[in-house]
């Protein structure tokens, strides 16, 4: 019984974790995955040293956010420093150390002969990625530099050395997959190897028991350690947050983008087709070669000569041009100083029409006015003789018979006829007798008197 107990935890332990896990198979989606920063982000350890006795830990997170990304930073640090003991011991082991590691991570690629073929060079060979055939696809490999920095006491004889360290080298390892669990996080075996140079300080000690001390006995300098160190041997343990495991993660992006991968596709075509001409070609081209010059240079030679011609022509045409713009500012200038001429001749027979006018207005109106005035000055002198005939007619009758010989056509305009009775009764009695004067106007004037005043006005004007 007591040898089954441990046999029946050990089951219990397989089976917990079988109902946690799931298989992990490689991920062949050909989509491009954008992750998160849990997705990017693991936790590790490194069993090796825990069964060392030195307790360690180390994060990782992926510097792309791609399901193509390969490069990741990682932090590490562990340490077994100066545990409590009641006396000194003789043995020391003390180690305390921080680390940082750039790696790339890389799958295998199938050699396929055409778009993925196998490296020729040795630089090439020694780091290739390519393999004849790929018999692990779900293992992702690595390779990097780190960078650490440990204080360190060490004593398993009669002296002790201890003192302080900087490294520097290369790492280079796989990470295999385990389990994936059912919240989406997943569990990975890590296998890897550090190897580098060191650039160390080193203090000899010794114990001294009576004193329950550790005396220095030499003092040590700064120098590089003249072989190369093996900083660690890793058999760890990766846990992986997110739901995104390493059988989806460090992808070829030609696997899984359609695009690049389309891309790729044609670049690769043409390589192989280029490389096929080059070989089967090189006879034809020297004649294609020959052939094309000569007829690129006939066809220059004409191209130039047609060129010349047609910059001869159009330098001709950008004269005319030129001079027909010209001839035609001119003709507008020409027709513009026509207009204002024109304009100017219109403004002057106008104002001088205006003048005219003027003038004959100005004329007519000082003709009326001595018409008007002699005219009434005609009146006024008929009016006073009409007043004078009438107060002494005798002196008039008088006055008209002396005055008839001088003028007779104004007297007998400006007589009035008498009718047959009046000249018969002037025959009979021979006597002058008064003029008959009618009806009289109303300021007193006979209306004789007004009607010659209208004849002398008439003549007048």
């Amino acid at each position: 019984m007591a040898y089954l107990k441990p046999r029946a935890v050990v089951c219990l332990c397989a089976l917990f974790f079988a109902w946690l896990a799931q298989a992990q198979v490689v991920d062949r989606k050909p989509q491009t995955d954008t992750l998160s920063v849990a997705d990017r982000l693991s936790v590790r350890i490194n069993a090796a040293d825990w069964l060392l006795l030195l307790p360690n830990i180390g994060v990782e997170l992926d510097l792309g956010n791609k399901n193509w990304s390969r490069w990741a930073l990682g932090l590490d640090v562990r340490g077994n420093w100066q545990t409590s003991h009641t006396y000194k011991p003789g043995i020391v082991y003390n180690l305390a150390e921080a680390s940082a590691e750039l790696r790339y991570y890389w799958r295998p690629r199938q050699i396929d002969g055409r778009g993925v073929r196998p490296h020729k060079r040795l630089l090439g060979r020694l780091f290739s990625c390519r393999r004849n055939k790929v018999r692990r696809p779900e293992v992702v490999y690595y390779r990097g530099v780190y960078v650490s920095y440990s204080d360190f006491s060490f004593k398993f004889g009669p002296e002790g050395h201890q003192g302080s360290a900087i490294g520097a080298g290369v790492s280079w390892g796989a990470v295999r997959p385990l389990y994936a669990f059912a919240n989406g996080h997943s569990l990975d075996l890590e296998l890897g190897l550090r190897v580098g140079a060191a650039y160390a300080r080193t203090d000899t000690y010794r114990h001294d028991r009576v004193d329950n001390c550790y005396p220095v006995t030499e003092r040590g300098r700064w120098k590089l350690v003249p072989f190369p160190v093996v900083n660690t041997v890793r058999v760890g343990l990766v846990y992986r947050l997110g739901t995104y495991p390493s059988t989806s993660k460090y992808r070829w992006r030609y696997d899984c983008d359609y695009t690049f991968a389309a891309l790729q596709d044609s670049i690769n075509s043409a390589r192989e087709t280029a490389r096929i001409n080059e070989l089967t070609a090189d006879s034809i081209r020297g004649l294609i070669d020959k052939e094309f010059w000569r007829v690129y240079k006939a066809a220059a030679d004409s191209n130039k000569i047609v060129a010349d011609s047609l910059k001869r022509v159009a330098d001709s045409l950008k004269r005319v041009a030129d001079r027909l713009r010209r001839e035609a500012r001119r003709a507008e200038r020409e027709r513009r100083d026509s207009l204002k001429q024109a304009a100017r001749a219109a403004r002057d027979s106008v104002k001088a029409a205006a003048d005219s006018a003027k003038i004959a207005v100005a004329d007519s109106i000082a003709a009326a006015t001595d018409s008007i005035t002699t005219a009434a000055d005609t009146a006024k002198i008929a009016a006073a003789d009409s007043i004078a005939a009438a107060a002494n007619p005798a002196a008039a009758t008088d006055t008209a018979t002396v005055a008839a010989p001088q003028d007779t056509t104004t007297a007998a305009a400006a007589k009035p006829k008498p009718d047959a009775g009046e000249a018969e009764a002037d025959g009979a009695d021979k006597a002058p007798a008064p003029a008959d004067t009618g009806s009289a106007n109303s300021d007193g004037t006979p209306a004789a008197a007004t009607e010659e005043r209208k004849e002398d006005g008439n003549e007048t004007a």
